[in-house]
C-alpha cells in the first residue's frame, strides 16, 4: 500500500513540476509577444522610475565591396528630414522613429528597381505622416523616445545618430514606389552628412568606407550632382 502512495506522489510531482514548466514557457512566449519596450515600461513603474534608457536593437545591415557596387544596386538621393514621429511600432514592439523627407535632389538609380525593395508595411506608417508628397519619402530609425504611461522610454543608436532638421544628407537608399517608403539597408555606411561648405562626411566615423571612396573619386556634393545626376548603374 504504502508504494503505491509513494509512486502516487512521485506522479504527482512530475505533474506539478510539468505544469509549471509549461506555465513558465507560456508567461516567457507572452512577454516576447510584448516586446522588451513594453516590459521596460512596466518593470520601471514596479520600481518608480519615470524615464528608461534602452540600447537601439543590433541590426543586420548589407553590405556592399565598393562604391560601385553601392551605385549598381541603391539610388543615390540628397535630402533634408522636415519632420518626424516617433512610436512604439505595432510590428516591431520598439521604439521607431519615422521621417518624412523632402528630396533636394535625385542623382542616380539603378537599372532595375524592383516593386517592392524595403517590404515594410505600409501599416506601420504613423497616422500624421501618411500623406506623401510625390518629392517626400519616408525612412525608419531604431531610436528616439516616447512616452507611455508616464513613463519616457529613450533608444539611442551610438553607431547611427538620428537625422538632423538642420543638416542635409546623401543617401544609398532603396525606395518602394508604391508606398513611398525607403530603406536604408546599408545603415550608417549609406549616409553621409553634407555641411555648410559642401564636404561629405560620414554619420558615422566608424562606417566611412563609402563616403572617404564618395570625397576620394569626386570630391565635393557638387561634383557628386554633376557625375551622378540621371545616371543609371547596371547590376554587379
Amino acid at each position: 500500500m504504502i508504494p503505491k502512495i509513494i509512486l502516487a506522489l512521485f506522479i504527482l510531482i512530475i505533474g506539478l513540476f510539468g505544469m509549471q514548466r509549461l506555465w513558465l514557457n507560456y508567461n516567457q512566449k507572452e512577454k516576447v509577444k510584448l516586446g522588451r519596450v513594453v516590459l521596460a515600461i512596466e518593470d520601471a513603474k514596479s520600481k518608480g522610475k519615470r524615464d528608461v534608457q534602452l540600447p537601439a536593437p543590433i541590426p543586420l545591415y548589407a553590405s556592399v565591396s565598393n562604391l560601385d557596387e553601392a551605385l549598381a544596386n541603391y539610388s543615390t538621393v540628397i535630402m533634408r528630414p522636415v519632420r518626424r514621429v516617433s512610436q512604439i511600432g505595432p510590428n516591431s514592439k520598439e521604439i521607431e522613429t519615422w521621417y518624412k523627407l523632402e528630396i533636394v535632389e535625385y542623382l542616380s538609380q539603378p537599372n532595375r528597381v524592383s516593386a517592392c525593395l524595403s517590404c515594410i508595411s505600409a501599416t506601420d506608417i504613423p497616422t500624421e505622416l501618411r500623406s506623401i508628397g510625390e518629392n517626400e519619402l519616408l525612412v525608419v530609425q531604431n531610436v528616439g523616445s516616447v512616452v507611455s504611461d508616464g513613463i519616457t522610454v529613450t533608444s539611442t543608436d551610438l553607431m547611427f545618430p538620428e537625422f538632423k532638421f538642420e543638416h542635409e544628407y546623401l543617401l544609398f537608399v532603396s525606395i518602394d514606389p508604391n508606398t513611398r517608403i525607403g530603406e536604408i539597408e546599408l545603415g550608417p555606411a549609406g549616409v553621409s552628412v553634407i555641411d555648410a561648405g559642401g564636404e561629405l562626411k560620414p554619420i558615422s566615423e566608424k562606417s566611412h568606407k563609402l563616403n572617404d571612396e564618395l570625397t576620394a573619386r569626386f570630391g565635393k556634393i557638387q561634383n557628386v550632382k554633376q557625375e551622378l545626376k540621371f545616371r543609371r548603374f547596371p547590376p554587379q
